[in-house]
C-alpha cells in the first residue's frame, strides 16, 4: 500500500471511531478530507453521505450517494443506503425505485422487500403490499413486524382471514404483543366472531391503568363507577350508547372526559358526572369506555337500539338566525353539513376539500362547513370563499357547538369518523366516506346496526375518493329527484 492510499484508509478508520463516538462533525470531516485524496472512493462516497444524512444535512448527502452509484452502481451498499436515503425523505416513488434496484443485486435482501411493501401500503397499493411482505417472509428470519404488515394490507384489502393468520403467525412468535393482539380482536369482531373478539380487545397496547378494582359488568348498586376515556374522541362517544345499561345495573356513573366532550357528556343519559381527573375521583370501581362492549357481552343481536343518546337542546331561532346569518336561518333549502378531513392527521382519511365544495355548485343544496378550526377557514380561502358555503366549524369551540349545528342538518356527509359517531348518535341522516379498511363499527355492508340513520359509502379501491363522489351524486339525485347534482371530478 502506497502513502496516499494509506493516508485515505487511516482517514476512513478516524471517521468512523468520530461517528461511533457521536462526533459526527468530526467523522465528517475525516471522509471529506479522504475524498480530496481520492474523489471517486465509493467507502469514502458513502460514508460521507451517511454522515451528512445523520447530521440532518440531507441536500448535501444526496450528490455523494449519486456519486457513489455513478463510480460504482454494482456496490450493494450504495444502492441499499440511497434506498434508505429516500425513503426516509418521503421520495417514495424514488425509494421504490432504489430498492428495486438494490434487489436486483441481493434478491434475498428481506428488509428491502419489507421496506418496499410498507410504501406500497402507504401509497394504498394494496396488492402489490401484500406480494411485498410475502417476498419478506420468503426471504427468512420471519419476524414479528413482517407478519403485522401483512396482517394488516390484507386486512386493508378486505381478506379477514388471511388478515388473522398473519397476525397468529406473529403471535406464535411473540405471545405477548399486545399491538398485534389489538390487531387480531379488530379482524374477530369483523368475522362476527364477537365474544372472542371482545376478549383479545382487552390485551390491548392502549388500554389504560386502572386505578380501582375494574369493574367486570356485575351490578354495583350503591357504588360508584368510573368509566375512563382512551384512545380518540370518537372511540368513546361510541361507548357512551351504553351508558343507559351500565346506570341500571348500579349506583352512580360518572366519565372521565377531556375539555372538548365535558359540555356533550352532561347531556347523555346514564352519566351522573363528568370528571376531568380520574385519580381525584370519589369513585369505587374502574372500567375503560371502550371494554364496554365486551363487559357486557354484546353481540350482533344485542346492540343498543334505543335511538339517540344525546339530548343536546336545539338552537333557539335567535341563535339560529346569529349562527346562520338572517338568509341563512330562512333558508328553505335542504341543509348539507360536510366535514372533509379527519381530527387526525392521516391523509388517507382526508380527502379533497373541492370534492365537497363541489355540492354546493348547482344552489339545490344549502351547504354548511362543520369542518373545525383552522383547517377549515383555510381551505374555504383557498378555494375562494364566495358565501355559498356557511362556515360554522369556525366557531365551534367543543363537540356541544358541533352537536348543536348537526341537529340543523338535512343531512350530514362526513369523512370524519369522531364526527360521523356523534351524527349517528344524535340521529341525524348522516353518509359517511370511508376509506378501504375502516373502523370495525362500519365494516360490513351499506349500512351499520350501530347507527340505523348513518349510510356508508366505501372506496372501491385504495385511495378512490372520486368513485365515493360518484356514489354520493348518484344518491343525492335519488334522494333530492328536483335538479340534479354533479359534483366537478
Amino acid at each position: 500500500m502506497d502513502s496516499a492510499a494509506a493516508e485515505v484508509a487511516a482517514l476512513l478508520q478516524a471517521g468512523n471511531r468520530l461517528r461511533e463516538a457521536g462526533d459526527l462533525a468530526g467523522a465528517a470531516a475525516a471522509f471529506a478530507q479522504a475524498l480530496r485524496l481520492a474523489p471517486d472512493l465509493p467507502e469514502a462516497l458513502i460514508d460521507l453521505a451517511l454522515t451528512l444524512q445523520q447530521q440532518g444535512r440531507i441536500a448535501e448527502c444526496e450528490p455523494f450517494y449519486l456519486r457513489a452509484l455513478a463510480v460504482a452502481p454494482g456496490r450493494f451498499d450504495a444502492r441499499r443506503f440511497y434506498a434508505f436515503f429516500l425513503h426516509e425523505t418521503g421520495r417514495s416513488e424514488e425509494a421504490l425505485e432504489a430498492y428495486r434496484r438494490a434487489l436486483e443485486l441481493r434478491p434475498d435482501w428481506g428488509t428491502g422487500h419489507l421496506n418496499r411493501g410498507q410504501i406500497f401500503q402507504l401509497l394504498r397499493r394494496t396488492k402489490q403490499a401484500v406480494q411485498s411482505y410475502a417476498l419478506a417472509l420468503r426471504c427468512g428470519g420471519v419476524d414479528v413486524a413482517t407478519l403485522a404488515n401483512l396482517g394488516a394490507a390484507f386486512e386493508e384489502f378486505g381478506n379477514y382471514e388471511k388478515a388473522l393468520e398473519a397476525c397468529d403467525r406473529a403471535l406464535f412468535l411473540e405471545p405477548d404483543n399486545r399491538r398485534t393482539r389489538y390487531h387480531r380482536s379488530r379482524i374477530l369482531v369483523a368475522l362476527d366472531r364477537w365474544e372472542e373478539g371482545w376478549r383479545e380487545y382487552e390485551t390491548r397496547h392502549c388500554k389504560p391503568v386502572l386505578r380501582r378494582p375494574e369493574w367486570r359488568g356485575e351490578p354495583f348498586p350503591g357504588r360508584t363507577l368510573l368509566l375512563r376515556k382512551e384512545q380518540g374522541y370518537g372511540d368513546n362517544i361510541a361507548a357512551l350508547r351504553f351508558a343507559r345499561r351500565v346506570k341500571a345495573l348500579g349506583g352512580t356513573v360518572l366519565v372521565e372526559a377531556d375539555p372538548a366532550l365535558r359540555r356533550l357528556l352532561e347531556h347523555c343519559p346514564g352519566i351522573d358526572g363528568v370528571v376531568a381527573d380520574p385519580g381525584g375521583a370519589a369513585a369505587d370501581l374502574e372500567a375503560a369506555l371502550p371494554s364496554l362492549p365486551g363487559l357486557l357481552g354484546i353481540v350482533p343481536e344485542t346492540i343498543p337500539a334505543e335511538g339517540p343518546y344525546f339530548d343536546v337542546p336545539r338552537w333557539t331561532p335567535e341563535e339560529r338566525e346569529r349562527r346562520l346569518g338572517e338568509d341563512g336561518a330562512s333558508d328553505s333549502r335542504p341543509k348539507i353539513g360536510i366535514i372533509w378531513a379527519g381530527a387526525q392527521a392521516d391523509l388517507r382519511r382526508s380527502a379533497p376539500p373541492e370534492l365537497f365544495f363541489a355540492l354546493a355548485d348547482d344552489g339545490r343544496f344549502a351547504v354548511h362547513s362543520l369542518q373545525f378550526g383552522a383547517a377549515g377557514r383555510e381551505a374555504l380561502a383557498a378555494h375562494g370563499d364566495d358565501g355559498r358555503i356557511v362556515d360554522l366549524g369556525a366557531g365551534f369551540a367543543d363537540f356541544y357547538d358541533t352537536a348543536q349545528a348537526l341537529q340543523e342538518m338535512d343531512l350530514v356527509v362526513t369523512i370524519d369518523t369522531g364526527a360521523a359517531h356523534l351524527s349517528g348518535a344524535l340521529g341525524r341522516p348522516t353518509w359517511l366516506l370511508l376509506m378501504r379498511q375502516s373502523y370495525w363499527i362500519y365494516d360490513r355492508g351499506p349500512g351499520s346496526p350501530w347507527y340505523p340513520t348513518t349510510t356508508l359509502f366505501r372506496q372501491p379501491l385504495p385511495g378512490d375518493w372520486k368513485g365515493v363522489f360518484r356514489r354520493v351524486a348518484e344518491r343525492l339525485d335519488a334522494t333530492f329527484p328536483h335538479g340534479g347534482v354533479t359534483p366537478s371530478l
